[in-house]
């Protein structure tokens, strides 16, 4: 992989490779590409500059300002085409604990918004019911992704989605058939005595400043999305209070030309996350206000301690959203690596080196949950059809999930060391 910088063309160049994969083999999920990462966040209450030390001729930087505990469901994964599908995929034979709903595709027929709500008032839940039946019987957590406006609604159907959709990535030209979407899927999934979708996502990779490319997930305003936003929260708050509502699945350009300690984000206004949170909703509200956490993808992580690595973009996103008081929680909903990294070249062992690390440095971050994209494809080294990534993943279930984190630290090579209250991690 190329290290992240501040120029942001190695993104855009990124997506059009994601979006011509997509729209070339729109009915092959698993052909499917992803966007590339900035990154986001979570807990580090010392400085960065006082993170670092040198021991020796080794740089190290600590991770943990204080002990972290990580969810039991930390770990997540995307399924393409199991537990059913055509064809469908090897079952898992590793451990995770959350299921995002985006982009599986059932039998030609994905779970979208699109998918299911066919016309006015009118559903097909039949691929969502199977699905969720499936994950749920595993003892699984399910996050839903709102995305992909149904063609009967939305405000472009003459402009195709990334899936070849119509209009999937536009607005849709009413709000109150989303309310009403809202409102049926979490009542017919949750009750008082089980919560089978456990967080909703407002939406998938939305980017508000040339978003005119087919490739885009998000064709309207940073106003527009923060509009749906409200109607997502009220809606899901209203059948199910306990339900947990993030924020749209940011990526690209999360933290602009920020810098710590700019104490009126000037320098964050090219944020795609200070785009949405502070977008007005048109009624009275902002986007910041319709969010219980905030959801970010991570692609092509930088995995070292310098300025462009993952730990300290992490730190710069934090500082963003408590100068905008934005909830505390934070997920990574997507995370791989391109088929331009180091990751995509190198050996199983590297592979599983990088993906160990990557959720180590996560997890001592704070950030509470890693949602690997996918179990049926090559982003992660498709653990469908390698025993060997299958089997780091679920070591790192085993030696993360529900464990506290005592000490992390990151060394000059690149190496993790954690130390949990089970064990010593060197990763």
């Amino acid at each position: 992989m190329t290290p992240m910088t501040t120029d942001l063309s190695p993104l855009r160049d990124a997506e059009v490779m994601r979006a011509f994969s997509r729209r070339s083999s729109a009915r092959s999920v698993n052909q499917i590409t992803r966007r590339l990462f900035f990154s986001t966040g979570v807990l580090s209450l010392l400085s960065w500059t006082r993170l670092g030390r040198t021991l020796g001729r080794e740089r190290v930087t600590d991770l943990l300002a204080q002990p972290v505990y990580v969810p039991q469901d930390f770990l997540g994964m995307h399924f393409h085409r199991w537990p059913f599908g055509k064809p469908v995929s090897p079952a898992p034979t590793y451990r995770y604990g959350t299921v995002r709903s985006h982009d599986f595709s059932g039998l030609n027929k994905g779970i979208k918004w699109g998918d299911i709500h066919v016309a006015a008032g009118q559903y097909d839940w039949s691929v969502l019911d199977r699905w969720v039946d499936a994950h749920v019987q595993q003892g699984k957590a399910l996050l839903y992704t709102v995305y992909g406006t149904p063609a009967w609604l939305t405000t472009a159907p003459e402009r195709r989605d990334p899936y070849w959709h119509p209009g999937g990535s536009a607005p849709p030209r009413s709000l109150q058939p989303l309310a009403e979407f809202i409102t049926a899927l979490v009542a017919r999934y949750n009750t008082p005595s089980q919560r089978r979708i456990s967080m909703i996502e407002i939406w998938n990779e939305p980017n508000f400043v040339d978003n005119t490319k087919p490739e885009e997930f998000w064709l309207g305003s940073s106003t527009e999305l923060a509009a749906m936003g409200r109607v997502v929260y009220r809606s899901a708050k209203g059948a199910d209070r306990g339900i947990r509502v993030l924020s749209p699945g940011f990526t690209g350009n999360l933290i602009g030309s920020y810098r710590s300690g700019d104490p009126d984000l000037r320098h964050a206004q090219d944020s795609v996350v200070v785009q949405y949170m502070k977008a007005s909703d048109g009624a009275g509200g902002i986007g910041v206000h319709w969010c219980d956490a905030v959801a970010f993808h991570a692609y092509n992580a930088n995995l070292t301690g310098a300025p462009e690595g993952i730990g300290h973009r992490i730190r710069m996103l934090r500082e963003i959203l408590e100068h905008l008081k934005a909830p505390a929680p934070l997920y990574c909903t997507e995370a791989g690596f391109m088929p331009n990294t180091t990751f995509a070249r190198g050996s199983e062992t590297d592979r599983v080196v990088q993906l160990r690390r990557l959720a180590a440095q996560v997890a001592a971050l704070g950030v509470s949950g890693l949602y690997l994209y996918a179990h049926d494809d090559e982003f992660v080294g498709n653990p469908s059809q390698h025993p060997g990534i299958a089997a780091a993943i679920d070591s790192i279930y085993a030696s993360l999930a529900g464990r506290q984190l005592l000490q992390a630290s990151l060394h000059g090579d690149g190496a993790v060391r954690v130390q949990t209250d089970k064990e010593i991690l060197l990763w």
